[in-house]
């Protein structure tokens, strides 16, 4: 055996260390950068984009939205991986309304459910009928969600009066949960947030005999804890004075009530009553993180994004510097978290803000449990303007909001990122988020 190995040509033993140099070049070469969506002479979109969905291995964009592809889009529409794509229906493109809506149309929010992709906003058409803020899409038609009281008499969709809402969407096994501006789904009272159980909705009844959030009140965000529901807002009170509860902006129903999330003497998070809300939930490493415009959470300051792990809430702190914030001298307007998603293992957040853990993201930034890292393309960190929807397609991070510009290059409000990975069979990034 030591003879033949002897008698191998000394080329062979070479090919290793040249394959690793070739690898090791490759790597160096990698240079990561965000890309636009272009089709039809159109770069990107004009308008808005408020949501991101996958659905039948295509993205789903929507928001407030004009034109994409050079084409009419109405609110919403999907790309195919080489074109944008209306959803028409019916004689209609997109989503519309007959009437005027306070805002403008929106399409705030879609989840897949039942192998249908829910979509809800402030639109009341879709596919030529009568929608009401809330419709299944199979990939060719729109459907309504109607539900049916004691006399027979058919009810359309969510909502009733004026500017109603839809701002969240979440699948819960066989039921899907709809929160966001409104008291009415279908023929009951459900004031801000309700669930769909087979043909009907539902509300929320608390032990107090209380219904959902209560009126005037708006639900932002959902998400499940522990086998429970959490519920964001901008409420800070349940129930009517004097058996009210306070839960300031976050709460977790049980199953049979609404309960407190609460440490360090302090309930749910806080700031200034007339802006805190709570925007956003996601879970992410065995923790709930909660986002949006707030300044504490369990009694120390947060700015804008906290960790809850069953017991305490923690701020994300990094070079002793807790949460996000906004340099004074580019941007006036108070921070807020807006978007999250779980992306090669870490937590992608967005929104409007510059810094996180003091440094410079410009809108978009990683924590990977323990620091902040831009997203850096060539000289430039981020995007220009704010982002307001992640999502991730086939491995890629998609960024959606109101930005022109994202790593410097022209995209127009929502574009992939391209990072570099290294050559573990299980790969994990480490050169997306900084210059290699």
């Amino acid at each position: 055996m030591a003879k033949h190995e002897s008698s191998l040509p000394k080329a062979w033993l070479l090919i290793p260390a040249m394959l690793a140099m070739c690898v090791n070049a490759l790597a160096e070469e990698c240079i990561p950068a965000w890309n636009a969506f272009s089709s039809g002479g159109q770069i990107g979109l004009t308008g808005q984009v408020r949501s991101l969905a996958v659905y039948q291995g295509d993205l789903y964009v929507g928001g407030q939205i004009e034109t994409a592809g050079g084409q009419e889009i109405n609110h919403i529409m999907r790309w195919d991986g080489e074109q944008w794509k209306v959803l028409e229906a019916g004689g209609q493109v997109g989503v519309g309304s007959s009437q005027s809506v306070s805002g403008g149309l929106n399409v705030w929010a879609m989840a897949v459910w039942q192998d249908k992709l829910v979509v809800g906003g402030s639109f009341l058409t879709a596919g030529g009928q009568e929608i009401n803020r809330i419709a299944l899409w199979d990939g060719t038609d729109w459907f309504p969600l109607i539900s049916v009281d004691d006399s027979d008499e058919e009810f359309i969709g969510i909502g009733s009066g004026a500017n109603r809402v839809v701002y969240a969407l979440l699948v819960r096994g066989d039921d899907l949960v709809v929160g966001g501006f409104f008291e009415k789904a279908g023929h009951e009272t459900v004031n801000a947030i309700v669930k769909r159980v087979g043909s009907n909705w539902q509300p929320f009844v608390a032990a107090d005999g209380q219904i959902g959030i209560g009126d005037v009140r708006r639900v932002y965000a959902l998400s499940e804890w522990q086998g429970d529901l959490i519920v964001g807002g901008n409420f800070r009170v349940l129930g009517q004075a004097p058996n009210n509860t306070t839960v300031n902006y976050i709460t977790r129903w049980s199953g049979s009530d609404w309960e407190t999330l609460s440490s360090g003497g302090e309930v749910g998070v806080g700031g200034p009553t007339t802006s805190t809300r709570v925007r956003v939930l996601h879970q992410h490493d065995d923790s709930l993180f909660a986002g949006g415009r707030f300044d504490t959470a369990g009694g120390q300051t947060a700015n804008h994004i906290a960790r809850w792990d069953g017991e305490e809430w923690h701020p994300l702190t990094a070079n002793g510097v807790n949460g996000v914030s906004n340099d004074p001298d580019i941007i006036s307007a108070n921070p807020q978290i807006q978007a999250m998603v779980e992306y090669e293992g870490d937590l992608i957040v967005a929104g409007l803000f510059t810094h996180a853990g003091g440094q410079v993201v410009n809108h978009i930034a990683r924590w990977d449990g323990e620091n902040w890292h831009p997203f850096v393309s060539g000289e430039d960190i981020g995007m220009q303007a704010t982002v307001q929807a992640v999502d991730v397609q086939d491995d890629t991070l998609i960024a959606g909001g109101v930005f022109n510009l994202a790593g410097g290059k022209e995209v127009r409000r929502v574009a992939s990122w391209d990072g570099c990975r290294d050559d573990n069979p299980d790969p994990i990034f480490y050169s997306n988020f900084e210059a290699p």
